[in-house]
């Protein structure tokens, strides 16, 4: 039988905050000229910081936040964005994450990298499925009876069972849909993609704020590829776990703007012969 986590319950909240500082942030984006956005997509415009490689190890490793780089418009290689950026980085820092100083951005990384970020129910479910994976194919309804069964044979709170459950409806209702999308490679087995992607792509602002030494940034970022290489085997495993990360954390189960643009992302970084992921291929091992 496969045991849920005993921390679970202590952990399912979401901090309202974070939903609704991503709101905001959203709203602000929405300043940018959608002319100017729209075209970039189109045009499957990945923007490169000319001095930094954009292939190899650490092109690699920046390739990891390539989803949020390619979102914001921002270059995605090197160990630091561009520093045109600065104004803006430090305004979305603020509101999304509450990060206005070094200690902020670093309490924050830490809780990505220490896999403490991020959606806990539905983490601690596909946990079980994975679990279950190993004796063959997993249907939703076979799932949700295990997870019911375990759980209250070791005594989880109803009220947990519930958190439960309802995060395997979440993953199916996402998963389904990107099955449609064909981005779906398989089930999906960890959802602290987002959480590495995040983590990469916050130290590398931080760098354009000159918060963080380049010798600290390889250290997270060998951090995140080591996190990484265990848990998926391609770009496109690792894409579904972050599309489906971030629109359990935002999308609110609407199937709207969240899936919609990560979708159109996830697909510009798998098929755009510019992608970083077209031009790297997947690390299968952690950087010295």
């Amino acid at each position: 039988m496969q045991e849920i986590p005993t921390w679970v319950w202590f952990v399912l909240p979401i901090g309202i905050a974070v939903t609704l500082g991503m709101l905001i942030y959203r709203l602000m984006n929405m300043t940018k000229t959608a002319k100017t956005v729209v075209r970039s997509m189109r045009q499957g415009r990945f923007l490169v910081n000319a001095e930094e490689p954009t292939e190899g190890p650490w092109a690699q490793a920046a390739a990891l936040g390539a989803p949020l780089s390619a979102t914001r418009m921002d270059t995605w290689n090197g160990l630091k964005a561009h520093s045109d950026e600065v104004p803006v980085l430090r305004k979305g820092l603020s509101q999304i994450w509450g990060v206005d100083t070094k200690q902020d951005w670093q309490a924050a990384v830490t809780r990505m990298l220490d896999e403490e970020f991020g959606q806990p129910a539905a983490e601690a479910a596909i946990d079980v499925r994975r679990q279950m994976l190993a004796q063959g194919p997993v249907g939703y309804q076979d799932w949700e009876a295990t997870i019911l069964e375990s759980g209250r044979s070791q005594g989880l709170p109803e009220t947990s069972l519930t958190e439960l459950t309802a995060a395997v409806r979440r993953v199916q209702l996402y998963e389904e849909a990107l099955a449609q999308e064909g981005l779906l490679p398989g089930p999906v087995t960890s959802l602290l993609a987002y959480d590495y992607g995040r983590g990469v792509t916050l130290t590398r602002w931080a760098g354009a704020l000159n918060w963080v030494e380049e010798d600290e940034a390889k250290d997270i970022m060998r951090r995140a590829v080591a996190g990484v290489v265990g848990r998926y085997r391609s770009w496109e495993e690792y894409g579904a776990a972050y599309v489906l990360g971030r629109c359990i954390g935002f999308d609110q189960d609407s199937l709207g703007d969240f899936f919609d643009d990560s979708t159109t992302v996830l697909r510009e970084l798998l098929d755009n012969p510019k992608s970083p992921w077209v031009l790297n291929p997947w690390p299968t091992a952690p950087i010295d």
